[in-house]
Order: C-alpha cells, then sequence, then structure tokens
C-alpha cells in the first residue's frame, strides 16, 4: 500500500505517524490512527471537525500533495464526482428519445438503449416465448406439465414456476 518514495514536502503532521506517499498523496501510516491522508487532516482542521463519510478534500489545483488550505475544498462525493466527469467529458450529453423494443414506451436516454427499464431489459432477453397465464390454465385443463414443457422447450419447473 505505502510506498518508500522521497516526501515532495516536509510533513504537517508528524505525530500522526511515519508519512508515505500513496498514489501521490501524503499519508500517515501508523498503529494507533492506521492510514491518514494529510489532505483530510487540513480539511477537518478548516471546519472545526472530522469529515463526514459523504466529504472529500479536494485538491483545487490536482496536484495530490499540495496541501496548503486555500488548495483544499470540501466537496460532498456527487459534486466531486460530478467535476471530474465535467473534466473528462466536457461536452454535456444529449438525451434523445426513443422507443422501448419490448413496451413502446418512450423514453429519454443519452445512451443508444433498447429498452426503457430492467424488467423489460429482462424480458426481452427472453429466449422462449412465454404463454399468458390463461393460455396454461387452459393448457393444462388437457396436458401434463410435461408435455407443456416439452411443446415450449423448457423444463417442468419452468412451467411450475409460469404457473405460480
Amino acid at each position: 500500500m505505502a510506498s518508500k518514495r522521497p516526501l515532495p514536502s516536509k510533513p504537517l503532521f508528524p505525530e500522526y505517524g511515519e508519512a508515505y506517499v500513496v498514489n501521490g498523496y501524503i499519508a500517515y501510516v501508523s498503529d494507533q490512527f492506521g492510514t491518514v491522508y494529510e489532505h483530510r487532516i487540513v480539511a477537518a482542521i478548516m471546519i472545526c471537525r472530522p469529515l463526514n463519510d459523504n466529504e472529500v478534500a479536494h485538491h483545487k489545483n490536482h496536484i495530490r500533495h499540495d496541501n496548503r488550505e486555500e488548495n483544499i475544498e470540501i466537496k460532498t462525493n456527487s459534486e466531486h464526482t460530478a467535476e471530474h466527469a465535467l473534466e473528462r467529458n466536457p461536452t454535456p450529453l444529449r438525451l434523445t428519445d426513443q422507443s422501448c423494443r419490448q413496451c413502446g414506451n418512450i423514453f429519454r436516454s443519452p445512451f443508444a438503449q433498447k429498452t426503457c427499464s430492467a424488467t423489460c431489459r429482462g424480458l426481452s432477453q427472453r429466449v422462449v416465448g412465454r404463454p399468458t397465464k390463461e393460455q396454461l390454465l387452459e393448457m393444462r385443463k388437457s396436458l401434463t406439465k410435461a408435455q407443456i414443457a416439452k411443446i415450449f422447450s423448457v423444463s417442468e419447473a419452468a412451467v411450475r414456476k409460469w404457473l405460480k
């Protein structure tokens, strides 16, 4: 986890343990505190409390070891993710109207989806056409589950599930 690389700057909080560079960040590792990242300590001092699980200490200039207060800003996870997503893809995604191939509903999506939901996607991926429950009950009057299973090339267990 922690690599023995020279530190880019003097550790600000040596009381937290031995300082290492971990993925470009300055981190302290000790038996007492575990791994603690310097930028999170700086952010906690700035707001006078520990960061919540949903908070991120973001480096404004994207230099991971630059832990000056003026370079650290506190964001929620979603704000932080959105900012970096915009950096990677500055052109916003265009929503287009699409027709669900399973149910026919019109839905908007930036992606080339074929169905409007996970339910419709599951239904559209069925290999075997399934009869309606009414059709099954009608067939059941004259055929056994094994015979129905053979007609639809499925197992008896599948027919039992269809009849539930």
